[in-house]
Protein backbone atom coordinates (compact mmCIF):
# COMPACT_ATOMS: atom_id res chain seq x y z
CA UNK A 1 0.00 0.00 0.00
CA UNK A 2 1.10 3.20 -1.09
CA UNK A 3 1.82 6.03 1.67
CA UNK A 4 -0.80 8.28 2.22
CA UNK A 5 -0.58 11.57 0.04
CA UNK A 6 0.75 14.76 2.21
CA UNK A 7 -2.59 16.26 1.79
CA UNK A 8 -4.38 14.06 4.56
CA UNK A 9 -3.88 15.48 8.21
CA UNK A 10 -2.82 18.58 7.15
CA UNK A 11 -4.91 21.57 5.79
CA UNK A 12 -5.44 22.18 2.06
CA UNK A 13 -6.81 24.92 0.14
CA UNK A 14 -9.03 24.01 -2.55
CA UNK A 15 -9.01 24.01 -6.45
CA UNK A 16 -11.48 27.35 -6.20
CA UNK A 17 -9.22 28.36 -3.66
CA UNK A 18 -12.01 29.37 -1.34
CA UNK A 19 -12.64 26.47 1.27
CA UNK A 20 -10.07 24.92 3.01
CA UNK A 21 -9.30 21.17 2.95
CA UNK A 22 -10.85 19.20 5.80
CA UNK A 23 -8.42 17.90 8.37
CA UNK A 24 -8.63 13.91 8.86
CA UNK A 25 -8.55 12.00 11.85
CA UNK A 26 -4.95 10.81 12.55
CA UNK A 27 -4.47 7.34 10.33
CA UNK A 28 -6.86 5.84 8.24
CA UNK A 29 -7.74 3.53 10.90
CA UNK A 30 -9.45 6.42 12.81
CA UNK A 31 -11.45 7.44 9.89
CA UNK A 32 -12.50 3.83 8.86
CA UNK A 33 -13.71 3.82 12.73
CA UNK A 34 -15.79 7.32 12.35
CA UNK A 35 -17.28 6.09 9.44
CA UNK A 36 -18.25 2.70 10.64
CA UNK A 37 -19.88 4.49 13.56
CA UNK A 38 -21.46 7.21 11.62
CA UNK A 39 -23.26 4.39 9.33
CA UNK A 40 -26.72 2.46 9.07
CA UNK A 41 -27.89 1.37 12.53
CA UNK A 42 -27.82 -2.70 12.42
CA UNK A 43 -31.19 -4.14 11.96
CA UNK A 44 -33.35 -5.90 14.68
CA UNK A 45 -34.65 -8.31 12.48
CA UNK A 46 -33.74 -10.56 9.44
CA UNK A 47 -36.60 -9.10 7.35
CA UNK A 48 -35.47 -5.61 5.94
CA UNK A 49 -37.00 -2.10 7.59
CA UNK A 50 -39.39 -4.17 9.45
CA UNK A 51 -39.03 -4.34 13.37
CA UNK A 52 -41.36 -6.85 16.28
CA UNK A 53 -42.42 -3.06 18.31
CA UNK A 54 -44.40 -0.45 15.90
CA UNK A 55 -43.23 1.87 18.41
CA UNK A 56 -39.52 0.92 18.11
CA UNK A 57 -39.75 0.94 14.20
CA UNK A 58 -41.05 4.16 14.23
CA UNK A 59 -38.07 5.66 16.47
CA UNK A 60 -35.29 3.84 14.64
CA UNK A 61 -36.75 4.70 11.38
CA UNK A 62 -36.39 8.78 12.51
CA UNK A 63 -32.83 7.64 14.13
CA UNK A 64 -31.77 6.28 11.05
CA UNK A 65 -33.33 9.72 8.93
CA UNK A 66 -30.97 11.45 11.41
CA UNK A 67 -28.02 9.44 11.07
CA UNK A 68 -28.11 9.51 7.11
CA UNK A 69 -28.65 13.29 6.75
CA UNK A 70 -25.38 13.67 9.25
CA UNK A 71 -23.57 10.97 7.17
CA UNK A 72 -24.64 12.23 3.99
CA UNK A 73 -23.40 16.15 5.01
CA UNK A 74 -19.53 14.87 7.52
CA UNK A 75 -18.64 11.78 3.98
CA UNK A 76 -20.98 10.94 1.47
CA UNK A 77 -24.46 10.01 0.29
CA UNK A 78 -22.79 6.06 -0.01
CA UNK A 79 -21.31 4.35 2.94
CA UNK A 80 -17.85 2.66 1.56
CA UNK A 81 -15.85 -0.21 3.10
CA UNK A 82 -12.59 -1.45 3.61
CA UNK A 83 -13.19 -4.05 0.96
CA UNK A 84 -14.89 -2.26 -1.64
CA UNK A 85 -12.26 0.22 -1.69
CA UNK A 86 -9.60 -2.08 -2.28
CA UNK A 87 -11.44 -3.67 -4.81
CA UNK A 88 -12.11 -0.55 -6.54
CA UNK A 89 -8.67 0.22 -6.53
CA UNK A 90 -7.72 -3.50 -7.67
CA UNK A 91 -10.36 -2.94 -10.42
CA UNK A 92 -8.33 0.34 -11.44
CA UNK A 93 -4.61 -0.52 -11.37
CA UNK A 94 -2.45 1.03 -13.86
CA UNK A 95 -5.60 3.67 -14.38
CA UNK A 96 -5.45 7.43 -13.99
CA UNK A 97 -8.91 7.77 -12.65
CA UNK A 98 -11.54 10.53 -13.05
CA UNK A 99 -14.60 11.27 -10.50
CA UNK A 100 -17.03 12.99 -11.60
CA UNK A 101 -19.97 14.45 -8.66
CA UNK A 102 -17.21 13.67 -6.29
CA UNK A 103 -19.22 15.69 -4.04
CA UNK A 104 -16.91 16.49 -0.82
CA UNK A 105 -14.25 13.38 -1.88
CA UNK A 106 -14.54 11.10 0.54
CA UNK A 107 -14.35 8.37 -1.74
CA UNK A 108 -11.51 9.78 -3.87
CA UNK A 109 -8.95 10.31 -0.45
CA UNK A 110 -10.15 6.56 0.48
CA UNK A 111 -9.10 5.29 -2.97
CA UNK A 112 -6.32 7.48 -3.29
CA UNK A 113 -5.05 6.47 0.57
CA UNK A 114 -5.30 2.77 -0.45
CA UNK A 115 -2.87 3.30 -3.88
CA UNK A 116 -5.32 4.63 -6.74
CA UNK A 117 -4.57 7.59 -8.78
CA UNK A 118 -7.81 9.97 -9.17
CA UNK A 119 -8.70 13.11 -10.31
CA UNK A 120 -11.92 13.98 -8.34
CA UNK A 121 -14.45 16.42 -10.09
CA UNK A 122 -18.03 18.15 -9.15
CA UNK A 123 -20.28 20.65 -10.39
CA UNK A 124 -20.22 22.60 -7.82
CA UNK A 125 -17.70 23.49 -4.69
CA UNK A 126 -18.15 21.25 -2.03
CA UNK A 127 -20.61 22.61 0.78
CA UNK A 128 -17.98 21.73 3.50
CA UNK A 129 -15.00 21.62 3.59
CA UNK A 130 -13.61 18.76 1.57
CA UNK A 131 -12.07 15.55 2.26
CA UNK A 132 -9.64 15.74 -0.90
CA UNK A 133 -9.21 18.11 -3.62
CA UNK A 134 -12.42 18.55 -5.56
CA UNK A 135 -11.57 20.43 -9.19
CA UNK A 136 -14.77 22.36 -9.55
CA UNK A 137 -16.10 21.46 -13.68
CA UNK A 138 -19.50 20.41 -15.08
CA UNK A 139 -19.55 16.65 -15.56
CA UNK A 140 -18.59 17.02 -19.62
CA UNK A 141 -16.11 19.38 -19.12
CA UNK A 142 -14.86 17.47 -16.22
CA UNK A 143 -14.48 14.41 -19.04
CA UNK A 144 -13.29 16.60 -22.08
CA UNK A 145 -10.17 18.26 -19.89
CA UNK A 146 -8.84 14.78 -18.44
CA UNK A 147 -8.17 13.38 -21.27
CA UNK A 148 -5.42 11.03 -20.15
CA UNK A 149 -8.26 9.39 -17.30
CA UNK A 150 -9.13 6.44 -19.29
CA UNK A 151 -11.15 5.00 -16.11
CA UNK A 152 -14.00 6.61 -14.29
CA UNK A 153 -16.09 6.61 -10.88
CA UNK A 154 -19.28 8.80 -10.11
CA UNK A 155 -20.63 7.67 -6.78
CA UNK A 156 -24.80 8.72 -6.29
CA UNK A 157 -25.14 10.67 -9.16
CA UNK A 158 -28.47 13.01 -8.82
CA UNK A 159 -31.75 11.42 -9.34
CA UNK A 160 -33.25 12.35 -12.64
CA UNK A 161 -30.45 14.20 -13.40
CA UNK A 162 -28.58 13.82 -16.67
CA UNK A 163 -24.98 14.81 -15.42
CA UNK A 164 -23.87 10.99 -15.40
CA UNK A 165 -25.42 10.17 -18.66
CA UNK A 166 -23.52 13.14 -20.18
CA UNK A 167 -20.28 11.90 -18.32
CA UNK A 168 -20.50 8.35 -19.45
CA UNK A 169 -21.45 9.36 -22.60
CA UNK A 170 -18.61 11.67 -23.16
CA UNK A 171 -15.67 9.18 -21.65
CA UNK A 172 -13.30 7.35 -23.88
CA UNK A 173 -11.92 4.95 -21.51
CA UNK A 174 -12.94 1.28 -20.64
CA UNK A 175 -13.17 0.94 -17.05
CA UNK A 176 -15.96 2.47 -15.04
CA UNK A 177 -17.26 1.98 -11.47
CA UNK A 178 -20.55 3.12 -10.53
CA UNK A 179 -21.23 3.46 -6.49
CA UNK A 180 -25.05 3.43 -5.87
CA UNK A 181 -28.57 2.26 -5.50
CA UNK A 182 -29.67 2.30 -9.78
CA UNK A 183 -33.80 2.99 -8.26
CA UNK A 184 -32.75 6.20 -7.00
CA UNK A 185 -29.50 7.44 -9.23
CA UNK A 186 -29.27 9.66 -12.40
CA UNK A 187 -31.71 9.47 -14.57
CA UNK A 188 -32.93 6.93 -17.60
CA UNK A 189 -30.05 7.66 -20.19
CA UNK A 190 -27.40 6.77 -17.63
CA UNK A 191 -28.60 3.11 -16.27
CA UNK A 192 -29.84 2.42 -20.59
CA UNK A 193 -26.37 3.72 -21.42
CA UNK A 194 -24.66 0.95 -19.28
CA UNK A 195 -26.71 -1.70 -20.02
CA UNK A 196 -26.14 -1.30 -24.04
CA UNK A 197 -22.26 -1.00 -23.88
CA UNK A 198 -20.61 -2.07 -20.66
CA UNK A 199 -20.66 -5.11 -19.72
CA UNK A 200 -20.78 -5.12 -15.07
CA UNK A 201 -18.33 -7.68 -13.86
CA UNK A 202 -18.55 -7.62 -10.71
CA UNK A 203 -21.30 -6.41 -8.05
CA UNK A 204 -20.29 -5.55 -4.43
CA UNK A 205 -22.91 -4.68 -1.88
CA UNK A 206 -22.92 -1.80 0.63
CA UNK A 207 -24.06 -1.03 3.65
CA UNK A 208 -27.11 1.17 3.18
CA UNK A 209 -29.85 2.87 4.97
CA UNK A 210 -33.62 1.78 5.16
CA UNK A 211 -35.59 1.17 1.71
CA UNK A 212 -31.92 1.59 -0.55
CA UNK A 213 -30.02 -1.50 -1.73
CA UNK A 214 -26.17 0.39 -2.61
CA UNK A 215 -23.83 -1.68 -4.37
CA UNK A 216 -20.73 -1.11 -6.01
CA UNK A 217 -21.40 -2.06 -9.74
CA UNK A 218 -17.93 -2.41 -11.64
CA UNK A 219 -17.76 -2.22 -15.21
CA UNK A 220 -15.80 -2.63 -18.65
CA UNK A 221 -16.75 -1.12 -22.08
CA UNK A 222 -18.01 -3.49 -24.38
CA UNK A 223 -16.39 -4.57 -27.28
CA UNK A 224 -18.15 -5.08 -30.77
Amino acid sequence: RRTRPRYWGATWRAHSGSRAMRTMPDGDDALWAAIEAAGPLARAVAERDRWDDPDDSSERSQAQSARRRTFIAAYAYAVPTRETIEAITRFFAGYRVLEVCAGSGLWAGLLTAEGADIVATDGAEPIAAPHFPIVVLEATDAVNANPECKAMLICWPSHKQDAAYRALRSFGGDHFVFVGDPRFTADDGFHALLATEWDLRHQLPLPSWPGLADAVHLYVRRTP
